[in-house]
């Protein structure tokens, strides 16, 4: 899978597949205690060092602090949020037509 998007495969290792999941279950809004039980993390402790923050998120943490506002935090959370579904809607997207490339072949 790692090859087919063109990256070498020997520079990643399981670690990072499973911090690379779990950061994308959490950005999707999947509760922490299901994605704990679907990786087979013991505590929440050990799920919590694999999930790493979007650079959306840790510029929304410093806009806060350098800005101090909260609703600075906020409009950057909703622009994160408004990001994330239009990647969403661009993925979707290349998918079905993807798919309608393989009916046509057909």
């Amino acid at each position: 899978m790692i090859e087919k998007e063109g990256e070498d495969p020997h520079k990643y290792a399981l670690h990072s597949l499973r911090a690379g999941g779990a950061t994308l279950a959490a950005q999707k809004g999947i509760a922490h205690a299901d994605i704990q039980r679907h990786g087979r993390w013991k505590d929440p402790q050990s799920l919590a060092t694999y999930i790493n923050p979007s650079a959306e998120q840790k510029y929304a943490v410093t806009r806060t602090i350098f800005g101090g506002e909260k609703e600075g935090h906020i409009k950057a959370e909703k622009e994160c949020t408004e990001k994330r579904r239009e990647n969403e809607r661009t993925t979707h997207m290349k998918e079905i037509k993807e798919l309608l490339k393989i009916k046509r072949k057909r």
